[in-house]
Parts: structure tokens; sequence; C-alpha cells
């Protein structure tokens, strides 16, 4: 889906594109990973659950990276089509393990915003 985003934007096809990562708690695909997304999260401070959490969720940062940096080097004119495009990453839990719902990680990219 990554991949496809940069395409969809450029061609107009849409304005809006939301997509849920991980939304159903299914079993991961990686290495060393037979655990399901959401029991990793309610890791109970257990460092092994932790590390395998820290995996998973820099392979998701990975890829919105990848696509941020997709978006900015897709030209379009008055420039770059993530100037044109407004990027929002982001958790309902700043702390999954106890369902806190305060801090949570939010990043925007894009948009023409001046960032700090």
């Amino acid at each position: 889906m990554f991949d496809l985003i940069p395409l969809i934007l450029e061609t107009d096809s849409t304005r809006v594109i939301n997509m849920g990562i991980q939304v159903d708690h299914g079993m991961i695909k990686m290495n060393g990973i037979l655990e399901l997304h959401h029991s990793l999260s309610h890791h109970g401070q257990d460092p092994v659950k932790i590390h395998k959490l820290m995996k998973v969720e820099s392979a998701i940062l990975t890829q919105v990276i990848r696509l941020i940096h997709q978006l900015k080097i897709t030209k379009l004119s008055g420039g770059s089509l993530l100037d044109h495009t407004m990027v929002l990453c982001g958790s309902n839990l700043g702390n999954a393990n106890n369902h806190d719902y305060r801090n949570l990680p939010i990043m925007v990219a894009g948009g023409g915003y001046r960032h700090g």
C-alpha cells in the first residue's frame, strides 16, 4: 500500500487516504516474532517482549519514512508531492501496556507547514 500512495496522490485519484496499520492485532510476519502485535504491546515490562515490539514498530516507522521520502522526491509543478500532502502518523495510545491515552506519539510531515 505504501508504494501505491504516491501514485494515487500524484494522479489525483483521491485527496484523502486513511490507512490502519496492524489494526486487526494480527500475527506479525517478521523473523523472530511469533506473538500477536497486541500481546507484544501489553508487554508487562518483559524486556524480550519490549525488544520484539520495538522491532515491529521500527519496521512500521521505516515504511512511513520511506513513504515520506517517496513523496519528497516526486516532483510536481510548484514543489514536491510532499509539499502538497500532509502525512499524519500516530497511535491511539501513548502506552498500550496500560491503555494510557496521554502523550500520544503523533508525527506530522509535509503539507507546506513550517515544522519544528
